[in-house]
């Protein structure tokens, strides 16, 4: 391994490992991988980093006859003759590159990297830290007159392959046991690795990966209560499938990556090719390919598509590797915007908005989740009706709850009615809208009244009496507003409350 001017302690026929300088590896050409996380370090790392390495070299400003300062490992893949990709360090070599390029822009190491960052999670983070260590930098001793011969004496230990499936293992078995990436990040690097040897594809995707990510960390899904693409996928991908399926377990990070694991399959050899599923979408749809298959799974539809045709998304399917993971994602992403972010339907749009100003996340999400799977199954046939029956159970619920809490949704489902093994059972919408009517009928809210008593407002359902929290009387007046006053809406069902007016006193509440 010429390239790396190191001596390697140990070697073996796909793998190289030893001892390098900061110096020494940046005279290297070094990229980032697009399986890559986005740069995400804040201040107090790079902060925590810096003041580590001035204590290891200095004492009361004088350099100390120390030993080299190890930075950690770092995982490269030997990719063609001169260029090394960093599969897992690059937190680290970034941080250091924005240092070096402010102490020497003229002569930095970055005239021989391609540190090419396509997120804007990673553009809008590094320049970040490049004006935190540029305020701070003057106060550690190795920043200033001493930092050219620091830099010789902070080093990395190196694990080098030249095999690309080697370092993908290493990768996650690095991430899964340091922790160091968030799941939906794993999950990214997991399926680009199933796109080798097309570097356009994944290029393609990798970036269509990061350009969601910043979509959902921008203020239009966080207005809707999704904070993270980790939670998007966890909520509307895992936890639906897991419901739909009558288990409530607790999902977490492992849970997540053995959902992925254990559901994505390899159907078929060509990568630019996807499955399509017999769905109510694909029904009338002309493919462009037909492929035999030799799977014996009636279930799955012999006929495949190009990877830049339709591909529905359903959390109930298996996951095809690599580009029909990565599909999936833009269409869920699609559904959401279509429902809840900009519903054609002015209607549906109203009942979403009384749903998000009036409930907590906890049935705000149990929304999301039961409109989604409508959806999925019959697309927009009679939307709008379920999702006012829908409505109106949660709004049942939620006005003679005293707390709305996490498991409150799972206790609908698992001892009243699980909505969503329904949608997803049901063959024809008009009788699960029927059945979704006969259950709300049957525990609906009967004589709610308000009023005031003592100077604080108060509910009370027949002879139990409730304190009545801030959030009751805003959801009473909107859904009164939105139910009363909907001239479009007359076709409805009137709302099954039946004293459910406030009065003028109250209403200036």
């Amino acid at each position: 391994m010429e390239e790396i001017k190191t001596t390697l302690e140990k070697k073996t026929a796909a793998l190289e490992v030893g001892t390098i300088s900061l110096h020494d590896l940046f005279q290297n050409k070094l990229t980032i991988p697009d399986f890559q996380r986005p740069y995400e370090w804040d201040e107090r790392l790079v902060l925590k980093l810096f003041k580590d390495i001035d204590e290891h070299f200095f004492l009361r400003d004088e350099v100390k006859d120390t030993s080299d300062f190890y930075l950690g490992s770092i995982l490269l893949n030997k990719n063609g003759d001169d260029e090394l990709q960093i599969v897992d360090g690059q937190q680290r070599l970034t941080t250091f590159l924005i240092l070096d390029y402010l102490i020497d822009p003229e002569n930095c190491f970055l005239n021989h990297t391609q540190f090419i960052f396509h997120s804007t999670i990673s553009v809008k983070n590094i320049t970040a830290i490049k004006n935190i260590i540029k305020a701070n930098k003057d106060q550690f001793s190795f920043t200033k007159s001493h930092y050219n011969s620091i830099i010789n004496k902070i080093c990395l230990n190196v694990v080098l392959t030249s095999d690309e499936n080697k370092a993908f293992q290493f990768f996650d078995s690095l991430n899964s046991k340091g922790k160091k990436l968030d799941t939906i990040n794993i999950l990214k690097s997991y399926h680009l690795r199933e796109l080798k040897g097309e570097e356009l594809l994944q290029k393609k995707m990798a970036t269509s990966f990061d350009s969601l990510n910043a979509k959902v960390e921008s203020s239009n899904f966080k207005n809707n209560r999704i904070y993270s693409l980790n939670y998007f996928v966890t909520l509307l991908w895992v936890q639906h499938n897991y419901w739909t399926k009558g288990n409530f377990s607790i999902i977490t990070k492992n849970t997540i990556e053995t959902f992925f694991r254990e559901n994505s399959i390899r159907y078929i050899d060509d990568i630019k090719l996807i499955k399509l599923f017999p769905s109510i979408r694909n029904m009338n749809r002309t493919v462009i390919d037909n492929e035999e298959s030799d799977t014996n799974d009636n279930s799955i539809s012999k006929e495949t598509v190009n990877f830049n045709k339709f591909i529905e998304f359903n959390p109930l399917h298996p996951v095809q590797k690599g580009l029909g993971f990565f599909l999936s994602l833009e269409k869920l992403e699609s559904y959401f915007e279509l429902l809840f972010i900009n519903p054609q339907s002015e209607y549906l749009k109203k009942i979403t908005e009384l749903v998000k100003t009036s409930f907590n996340d906890y049935f705000l999400h149990f929304y999301y989740v039961l409109i989604l799977g409508y959806y999925i199954k019959f697309e927009d046939y009679r939307l709008e009706e379920f999702a006012f029956e829908i409505e109106q159970i949660l709004g049942n619920k939620f006005l003679t709850l005293q707390k709305v809490q996490m498991n409150s949704p799972i206790v609908i489902m698992r001892g009243e009615f699980n909505i969503l093994q329904y949608i997803y059972l049901n063959t024809s919408p008009d009788i699960l809208i029927a059945e979704t009517v006969q259950y709300k009928t049957k525990v609906r809210v009967r004589d709610i009244k308000v009023y005031k008593k003592d100077g604080v407002l108060k509910t009370s359902v027949g002879a139990i009496e409730y304190g009545f929290y801030t959030s009751r009387p805003i959801y009473i007046r909107g859904a009164l507003a939105l139910y009363s006053n909907e001239t479009d809406s007359k076709h409805y069902r009137t709302i099954n409350w039946k004293n459910n007016k406030l009065n003028k006193e109250n209403d200036r509440i």
